[in-house]
């Protein structure tokens, strides 16, 4: 196994986030672009924030978070995520209440799925080729966090950064 899994945030911490940050979604950009992007590459809406509370939970470097949402049919083909100064990757799972929407990585030229229960994080490097499957149904949230080794460009990603308390 390439990752760590570890449970990070109680559930009812996971509906806090959801409820929180849902009203502030836009739609998902990729880094290095500051349009919209085609909808066969990424369908999902999202939007970046900050927490002392979860980063330091996570690690001692600094963490940019992304709270996005896959509704039915989002998805993310196969990307990885070492652009940017962008070093470990984290995924936390915020909710349950959907079908699809797998995360899988490549190991060995394998696709490996990773289920993760509501407030589990996958931790692995950033480098590591991975996506989410199309949701079926439901809604899908999530958290992904990036440690980084240099300041992230949220000008070309998705917007500013909203600093809140967990």
């Amino acid at each position: 196994m390439i990752g760590k899994k570890r449970h990070i945030l109680s559930k009812e911490e996971c509906f806090d986030i959801i409820v929180k940050f849902r009203k502030h979604l836009k739609t998902s950009t990729v880094i290095n672009y500051s349009t919209p992007l085609n909808k066969q590459i990424r369908h999902s809406k999202s939007i970046f924030f900050e927490s002392d509370d979860i980063n330091t939970r996570l690690s001692s470097r600094k963490v940019t978070f992304q709270f996005t949402e896959y509704q039915k049919t989002g998805f993310y083909r196969w990307h990885k995520d070492d652009s940017n100064g962008r070093i470990v990757t984290h995924i936390i799972s915020l909710n349950k209440e959907y079908t699809g929407g797998e995360f899988q990585f490549m190991h060995h030229d394998q696709e490996v799925t990773i289920r993760l229960n509501v407030g589990e994080c996958y931790t692995f490097p950033s480098e590591v080729l991975h996506r989410v499957q199309p949701v079926l149904s439901g809604v899908r949230y999530s958290l992904v966090g990036w440690e980084v080794d240099q300041p992230i460009d949220i000008e070309q990603s998705n917007g500013p950064i909203i600093n809140e308390k967990i």
